[in-house]
């Protein structure tokens, strides 16, 4: 009997465990049911209602998890997702949002009218996923294809103090030769840049961007990919992962940077 007692008592601690779902770090905010190891679909208002999560198999480091937040191009093909980036790490080390947009004339059209609501929903899910997973708050990237590159731009130098830093692919700065009293805040902060050689005219804003942000001191580092066109870019990291070796070394020595800054 007493043997009978000790397996359904195991039994109903399991069970419990399985309801409870959330791990230890999660607090009693934490909204989405994240999975170690997988990527998951969360309900989050705005363009498409969702947005993407990749959480690593590992365990968070004592820092927390670096963190990249992904925003897609604008196709009607292409929702949030992490492939490009999910691709480049593997599904290791790095925590992945693929963002949605909050507002569909900001996505068609980078309006920078909706500009504050977009900060604001990228800091919502900040906040979201932080209360779901340690977030090393030293190491939040933002990075974006075509349409998500441009993006991140306007995002990212309204919140240069959150961001480590940003990747620009097949993409570069939004509004080039104006609003430039914004973009002096970069002066020191990391960015990556990746295009396609035959990438027209995306390359060419590629180019002109990173010494644009270059030029105003920001800490720019820039590979081109032969023989890739815009579409063919998308798919420049997904289809072959060993090119992604040099922008996920780009990420380790930034955050690894970070935290000895940090101690």
């Amino acid at each position: 009997m007493s043997i009978l007692r000790t397996l359904l008592t195991r039994v109903i601690m399991a069970a419990m465990m399985l309801v409870a779902g959330s791990p230890a770090w999660a607090d009693e905010s934490c909204s989405f049911e994240l999975q170690d190891g997988e990527i998951t679909e969360h309900r989050l208002r705005g363009v498409y209602g969702y947005i993407r999560i990749s959480v690593p198999p590992e365990p968070p480091p004592e820092a927390g998890y670096p963190v990249v937040f992904y925003y897609h191009g604008a196709s009607t093909n292409l929702k949030p997702n992490v492939r490009i980036m999910h691709a480049v790490t593997g599904g290791h080390d790095y925590l992945l949002v693929g963002m949605n947009y909050r507002k569909k004339h900001f996505y068609t059209n980078l309006d920078r009218r909706n500009l504050r609501l977009e900060i604001s929903h990228f800091e919502e899910a900040l906040e979201k996923v932080a209360a779901c997973r340690p977030v090393n708050r030293k190491a939040v990237f933002l990075a974006g294809y075509s349409q998500g590159g441009y993006a991140i731009s306007m995002i990212g130098e309204q919140r240069v103090a959150s961001i480590a830093g940003m990747v620009f692919l097949g993409s570069g700065r939004r509004h080039a030769k104006m609003y430039m009293e914004e973009a002096e805040a970069v002066k020191g902060l990391p960015m990556f840049f990746g295009a396609g050689e035959n990438d027209d005219p995306h390359f060419h804003y590629a180019v002109t961007s990173a010494q644009l942000y270059s030029l105003m001191g920001a800490e720019v580092s820039m590979e081109s990919w032969p023989e890739t066109n815009h579409g063919a870019g998308w798919s420049w990291y997904i289809e072959y992962p060993a090119r992604g070796a040099g922008l996920k070394d780009w990420l380790d020595k930034i955050v690894a940077r970070n935290q000895q800054i940090g101690q």
